[in-house]
């Protein structure tokens, strides 16, 4: 496989590759293998920076920490390879029906995940005080549903995207682990209003996705956005000041909302 191979040669991050590996073994439904090549990814990481890991160290050695901590039992909830491919905008680039095969896969890890919490809150039902904490999935929801929203994008049905992005924003407070989640959803939000010709409003989602910092792929979005930025100005897309004030957009006022239909 191509990433094995990449670590293999010492290409970039080492851990990266490993856990890309797993991920296409994980997509295979090799997940055995995929479970192996994970356990090795924190072991690679490497703390160059005055003692810190890279960004993508840290994101692989958190997302594996995050899939130790249940002991991989969770994994039906996480798809990391589509996770990846939503992360570096590449939906954009595939085919529909490949879309189509994706949304399935996405469907069906949603399924699963209501299962699951379906069955922890059986158990609230029935016994009193139960040695169990009451379902926590909103990370794993909150990715899902970004994932599915930039599917849908990409299939050129952004209504359908509307609900799933509110539910993301709505619950933010609730996302632990990936925070990174939320300035993505906005990124997606203007993606949006944009394909729905709502463009001021794609371009105020945008810029408060701004606000946000220490998460990861922050340069990586952060570029994403200035560019998308350009384009509206380009097209004559720009925030007017009104009554000679600042915009709430450029004196950091705005707050990020729900995404409006």
């Amino acid at each position: 496989l191509l990433f094995d191979g990449l670590y293999r040669d010492g290409y970039w991050s080492p851990a990266f590759c490993k856990y890309a590996h797993g991920a296409v073994l994980d997509s295979m439904g090799e997940r055995t293998d995929a479970i192996l090549a994970y356990a090795e990814v924190p072991e690679l990481c490497q703390r160059k920076f005055a003692g810190r890991m890279s960004y993508i160290d840290n994101y692989v050695n958190r997302k594996v920490e995050f899939f130790q901590s249940a002991g991989y039992q969770d994994l039906n909830f996480s798809l990391p390879l589509l996770e990846m491919l939503c992360i570096w905008n590449c939906f954009e680039c595939m085919e529909k029906a490949t879309l189509e095969q994706c949304l399935e896969t996405v469907e069906g890890a949603l399924k699963a995940l209501a299962e699951r919490e379906q069955l922890e809150y059986d158990i609230r039902i029935r016994e009193l005080a139960p040695t169990t904490n009451p379902p926590d999935y909103f990370d794993q929801r909150a990715v899902l549903l970004l994932i599915k929203s930039a599917l849908r994008n990409a299939a050129g049905s952004p209504k359908e995207s509307i609900v799933h992005l509110n539910w993301i924003l709505d619950q933010q407070d609730t996302i632990k682990s990936d925070k990174w989640v939320i300035p993505f959803a906005l990124w997606e939000a203007g993606v949006t209003m944009w394909k729905l010709d709502k463009r001021m409003r794609a371009r105020q989602l945008w810029e408060s996705a701004l606000k946000y910092s220490g998460y990861d792929f922050e340069y990586t979005l952060a570029i994403r956005i200035h560019l998308a930025v350009n384009k509206c100005e380009d097209v004559g897309v720009r925030v007017q000041p009104s009554n000679g004030h600042a915009s709430a957009v450029e004196n950091g006022s705005f707050k990020p909302i729900g995404v409006i239909s």
